[in-house]
């Protein structure tokens, strides 16, 4: 498991014990790993930042896990699996709001691709 995700099921797991939340099953956390892998490899955490910074592992109650990237000036996008085959999107840019599932195969679906690519601080693209 990457030490992001490693990081943020152990936060998950010691705030959410008390308050019930569900922890990410097992396809979710395949889709997680997958989904830091695709983002990595395409180098898209220094496209969409202008520089090395990785997005936030972020593990939801309900057990979703999240890549959330937030570019000053620019806004905010959230790329979220569930262990369901689907890739959730959610992002303000540039004052344009955007939610979205797709299928989540062995490649980054184009539509979040596209809002990665908008994400870019101007400038940069």
């Amino acid at each position: 498991m990457p030490d992001p995700l490693k990081t943020a099921l152990g936060e998950a797991l010691l705030i959410g014990r008390d308050r019930g939340w569900t922890p990410p099953d097992i396809e979710t956390l395949g889709e997680a790993q997958r989904l830091i892998a695709l983002v990595d490899a395409q180098r898209l955490t220094a496209l969409v930042a202008g520089d090395a910074r990785a997005p936030e592992v972020l593990v939801a109650p309900d057990g979703a896990v999240a890549l959330e990237w937030d570019v000053p000036g620019r806004g905010w996008l959230q790329l979220a699996v569930h262990g369901r085959g689907t890739l959730s999107h959610s992002a303000v840019i540039d004052g344009d709001e955007y939610e979205q599932a797709e299928a989540f195969g062995p490649e980054l679906p184009a539509w979040a691709q596209e809002l990665l690519s908008r994400l870019r601080p101007k400038g940069l693209g």
